[in-house]
């Protein structure tokens, strides 16, 4: 029997496994990175050799994040911090609104979904992060420059005050639409069904219905539509964080491997850095794990009531 708790145990022995090997490969890729910006001759010797330096300064405490006298470990661990912020309250957001969202529809609804819904909420579950998020910078850039209005949330930058309202607006909006859209035809479709059909006649109150009928049956069903979506925000998460100056691990890797058009002090100190890249996947390894241990507790029961189903 394939129980939950079998697979959590399973996700975290496969996870601890895979750490050694992503920071390694992790930083492999990062020497490669600073091989080709300086044109320099690489060796897989080289590299091994290096690595083992690099853990043991690690070790010994006296690495450094890149441009700063911070040490390494308590700096990713700030980062690591702030991108766990950042996605849990995104995530919190994601999955409340958009099931609340739904639910709402088809309450007032009764299993008939009004056409706006179905164009709008599909039209936004279909925008990506990365294009709500560099079009409210270019608008909030517009507002800074051509007009006199002060700007109500600060532009970049961060902090764990009004800097987290566009970030976790544009972290969150694209799942949340999913959510909802998901919920809303989820529960819609099930009041086609013939039992719903049957006990609706025999005249149950709508909200006994639903909630009693309609919601346990696709229960399952939604909640593990709904943790694939928060698995998917992890890779919006590194777009959101560099464009938005969200100092986690989403904006240290991205600083680390995209070369810097415009020079600055903390984009050209950080980019190639072996160390940060092996880090950061590290801390993005952990977090994956996070959703598959929510997903090892939602969707077994789902897959085994859908086998059950099939075999009838």
């Amino acid at each position: 029997m394939n129980h939950p708790y079998i697979r959590l145990l399973r996700v975290g022995a496969v996870c601890v496994a895979c750490l050694p090997v992503a920071h390694f490969f992790g930083y492999l890729y990062g020497e490669i990175l600073a091989a080709n910006h300086t044109q320099s001759l690489l060796t897989f010797q080289s590299v091994v050799a290096s690595y083992i330096v690099e853990i043991q300064l690690l070790y010994q405490g006296e690495s450094r994040i890149p441009g700063s006298e911070t040490g390494f470990i308590p700096g990713m661990y700030d980062a690591f911090v702030r991108s766990l912020g950042l996605y849990l309250g995104a995530a919190s957001i994601a999955l409340l609104g958009g099931l609340w969202s739904g639910l709402s529809i088809i309450r007032r609804h009764r299993g008939r979904l009004p056409a706006w819904f179905s164009t709008i909420m599909s039209t936004s579950a279909a925008l990506p992060a990365l294009f709500f998020a560099s079009g409210s910078i270019a608008l909030l850039y517009y507002i800074l420059i051509y007009t006199t209005y002060d700007l109500p949330f600060p532009l970049q930058g961060f902090g764990w005050d009004s800097h987290l309202v566009v970030p976790l607006i544009a972290l969150c909006l694209r799942s949340l639409c999913s959510i909802s859209v998901q919920t809303a035809l989820s529960l819609n479709d099930e009041y086609s069904k013939p039992h719903i059909v049957a006990v609706r006649a025999k005249g149950v109150h709508e909200a006994q219905l639903l909630h009693h009928h309609v919601w346990p049956a696709q229960q399952q069903s939604i909640i593990a539509g709904s943790v694939h979506e928060l698995r998917l925000m992890l890779a919006e998460l590194i777009v959101v964080e560099y464009l938005f100056r969200w100092q986690g691990i989403g904006h240290h890797f991205a600083n680390a491997v995209i070369a810097p058009r415009m020079s600055s002090i903390e984009a050209s100190s950080f980019y190639a850095s072996s160390s940060v890249i092996s880090a950061c996947l590290v801390g993005f390894l952990i977090l994956s794990a996070c959703g598959e241990c929510l997903r090892a507790i939602a969707i077994p029961r789902h897959e085994h009531d859908i086998t059950l189903a099939e075999s009838a």
